[in-house]
């Protein structure tokens, strides 16, 4: 009895965890069917491939370390608002790494830990009329986020 409870526990949390993955990567493409916003789906394949073309000095390696990245920008106050709300629940258990705030926005990076590496990095920046917004899926080692992190302030 205990070998069945144990089974269907394990499937019950195996499951529970393939649908939250799940509704993160769905609440992206929905944000990204709203008027004024462009969202960009890359997959490992094709991450392996555009890695060193990418603007950001030193994405190359983080690419290498990703099985998916999703991309989302507005271009209106109201979109923004709304990719905003809809994404509310992508943050579900993650936790919040960093927030900063400058005068006219904020960025916030979430991740959730998978021992020293993470699984998931979510970038939000924000200010008074756009939202951006990067879901980045993988092994993805800190210490190569921290050595880009300053080349990307620049883009």
């Amino acid at each position: 009895m205990k070998m069945k409870f144990r089974r269907i526990l394990a499937s019950t949390v195996a499951l529970g965890v393939g649908l939250a993955a799940m509704a993160q990567e769905e609440a992206f493409k929905r944000a990204g069917r709203l008027p004024d916003v462009e969202y960009i789906y890359m997959s490992k394949d094709i991450l392996s491939k555009v890695g060193g073309s990418l603007p950001v000095s030193g994405m190359d390696e983080v690419a290498s370390q990703l099985t998916s990245m999703e991309v989302l920008k507005t271009s209106s106050r109201e979109s923004a608002v709304k990719a905003f709300d809809i994404l509310e629940s992508s943050r579900e258990g993650m936790e919040l790494l960093t927030h900063m705030s400058e005068n006219d926005g904020t960025v916030d990076i979430y991740g959730v830990r998978n021992s020293d590496k993470l699984s998931e990095l979510m970038v939000l920046v924000m200010n008074d009329s756009i939202l951006s917004a990067v879901m980045m899926k993988g092994n993805i080692d800190p210490e190569t986020i921290k050595g880009i992190a300053p080349e990307s302030g620049k883009d």
